[in-house]
């Protein structure tokens, strides 16, 4: 059933009988939602929340331009900033809509890796010249 007044008539006439029943609203949904920690771009995380009805959340990013998300919650970091992601559950007959929630986290550049100079061939053979005449100049001296 849903939420309303329902009158029940039982027999007829002088032997009837009459009842209502009245349906009052369910008591108000909350949501629980924790956001992640900080992510770096890149990074495919997952959101989750649950309403108190048991019913499912949904999502929607309020920062388009920094992350979206799916309604299942896979989010997609776009840019360095605030990504805020709202979760919704818009109700049934059964319990009205929970107010929204919003989570937040901070959407990291990804670290520059550090180059490593690497020597040429040039460079090697000029390296392995100079070890050869060190070790030729030590060779002199002790002997």
């Amino acid at each position: 059933m849903t939420l309303g007044t329902y009158t029940y008539t039982w027999g007829s006439g002088p032997t009837s009988d009459s009842y209502t029943l009245v349906i009052g609203s369910a008591p108000p949904q909350t949501i629980t939602f924790n956001a992640p920690a900080t992510q770096t771009l890149g990074a495919r995380p997952t959101v989750t929340a649950t309403a108190s009805s048991g019913l499912p959340v949904s999502f929607t990013s309020a920062t388009p331009t920094v992350c979206t998300v799916t309604t299942a919650g896979v989010v997609t970091l776009l840019n360095t900033g605030t990504c805020t992601i709202n979760a919704d559950q818009a109700g049934d007959g059964s319990f009205p809509a929970a107010p929204r929630v919003q989570g937040s986290f901070a959407v990291a550049a990804a670290p520059t890796p550090v180059s490593v100079p690497t020597l040429s061939q040039w460079g090697l053979f000029l390296m392995s010249l100079m070890v050869a005449g060190f070790g030729v100049a030590v060779n002199r001296r002790r002997g």
